[in-house]
Parts: structure tokens; sequence; C-alpha cells
């Protein structure tokens, strides 16, 4: 198989991906790479992947074997930073962005990163220290504006803001995120109605959209799926333990709280939350086109 022959499997693959065919992407590369082991791009972007679905350990693997076939990539170890901070890892994902500041001079993803890495580490300022020395791009001032604002230097985020919107060649989730980042700076600002009007426009390009008819027909499909009939044929688990808890529930809606309480009590733990469901429903999704 020739290098061209590789692109074009890779392109395929990102195509899926953007079609929000995520298993197929990933099967198609997993067959992909054990037939090429040496196509370090296509471990990316299973890394990239497996972050999406929330697979960490899985997308910090791919991201390590891709290293191994080329450590200069910048956006290799950028795209591992992202990887480690999402786990909470956040000094490890500084030193990552770092080193792909060193490969790549100018990089605007590395310096974002890193400064909100520090961001989510409660280090404000180190984060503008990061930011003074990177360039001054769209990507760059999303962070740069949430540290003004977390400096209560809210005309100076707005006038951030307002210098690189509506950055129409950027990424659209840095779009999004400049506009929602404009919206914050403008709410504690008290000019309420420009931050409406900023959120209204990152949520504008927020991708999917909701409506009556396709949740109606969601339910619809969920219920004949999992028929009376059906769930009697599935498989049953082994473990005949009752004591498992398992707490659902939106954003916000105190899941998290009621799993601390509960892990108060001396006789239960806490396990934590489990990205699994998230992955279940992206691969059922993906399955059964009806309820995309």
């Amino acid at each position: 198989m020739s290098a061209q022959a590789d692109r074009a499997i890779r392109q395929q693959a990102q195509a899926m991906i953007q079609s929000g065919h995520l298993n197929s992407a990933n099967e198609l590369l997993r067959e992909h790479v054990q037939k090429r082991a040496r196509d370090h791009e296509a471990f990316a972007i299973m890394g990239q992947i497996a972050s999406m679905e929330r697979r960490l350990d899985d997308a910090e693997s791919m991201l390590m074997r891709a290293l191994r076939g080329d450590r200069k990539r910048a956006d290799y170890h950028a795209l591992l930073g992202e990887i480690l901070m999402t786990s909470g890892r956040h000094k490890e994902a500084i030193a990552r962005f770092e080193q792909a500041a060193k490969l790549h001079m100018g990089y605007d993803a590395a310096y974002a990163g890193m400064a909100e890495a520090c961001l989510r580490m409660g280090d404000v300022d180190r984060a503008m220290t990061v930011l003074t020395k990177g360039p001054d791009t769209p990507i760059t001032a999303v962070p740069h504006i949430r540290a003004l604002i977390r400096h209560q230097e809210l005309e100076a985020a707005i006038a951030l803001a307002h210098k690189h919107l509506p950055a129409t060649t950027s990424p659209q989730d840095v779009q999004r995120g400049l506009w929602f980042a404009k919206a914050s700076a403008c709410e504690r600002a008290g000019r309420f109605e420009e931050a409406f009007e900023a959120a209204s426009q990152g949520n504008a390009l927020s991708a999917g959209s909701w409506s009556s008819e396709q949740a109606l027909a969601m339910q619809r499909d969920m219920r004949e799926i999992f028929s009376a009939d059906s769930i009697q044929s599935l498989p049953i688990a082994s473990n005949e333990d009752d004591s498992p808890v398992f707490i659902v529930g939106l954003l916000r809606s105190g899941s998290t709280l009621t799993e601390q309480i509960i892990d108060a009590h001396s006789t239960a733990f806490g396990a934590g939350e489990s990205e699994l469901l998230p992955g279940l429903l992206t691969s059922f999704q993906e399955k059964y086109q009806t309820m995309v």
C-alpha cells in the first residue's frame, strides 16, 4: 500500500468523523493499522476518536503509539496534552503543551492548552504569563478572555472578544468558545443584552439541534428496540450482588452530590463517574440511524 493510499484511508476516516460515524471510522483505521503499523497519523486519528468518546486511556495509548512514529510532531504532543488535561493530569498536560511549543514556535494551540490547564489548576497569573509569551489569535483569545474575567478585567475581556470575533475562518469550536466567553464577560459586566446576543451566536454554532419530532421519534424507536420480548432475550449479568447503585442524571442535576453523600456513609463507596454510557450511546445511535 502506498503513502497515497494511506492518505486516502485517513481522509475517509476523517469524513466519517465529520458525519458522526465514529465507530465506523475507528474500525476502518483499526483494520488499516494491522497492515500499516507504521502509519502514525492513523494512530493519532484513532486517539482523537477515543478522546471524543471519552475513552481516555485508549486515547492516551494511541497518541503514545503515534509519538513513537514521530516524536517531533507538535500536534501529537498538543493532542496528548488535551487528553491528559481532560483526565485531570494538568501538570503532565502542561509538559506536553510546552514540548509542542518548543517543536513549533508560535503554535497557538499549545499556548492555549497551557493556559487552559493553568486555569483549571486555579493559577490565573501563570495562565496570563503563558498567554503573554504566545501569539494573539482566536485560539489563544478564548482562555485569555476567561483569565481576564477571573481578574475582574471585564472591559478588557470584552474588547479582546470584539477584536477576534466573528472569527469565521477559525474552527467552529473556537468560534463558539469566543462567543460564550464574550457572553460571560458581558453578563458579569451587567451588559445583559450583549450577553444574550453573544450566547445566541454561540448556540447557533453548536453542533446539531433539538426538535420535538426527533425526540419523540427517538423515544418511539427505543420502545420498539427494547420491547418486553427483546429485554427477555438479552444476556443476563452473572453478578448477583444487588448492592450497586447507579445514579443517572442530567448535567447540574445533583447526581455528583448524591454520589458524594452516599460515599460519605461508612458502609458505602463512591466509585466515581463512568464514561461507559456516552460511548454506548454513540455506538447505539450510529447503529440505529433513525435515532440520530
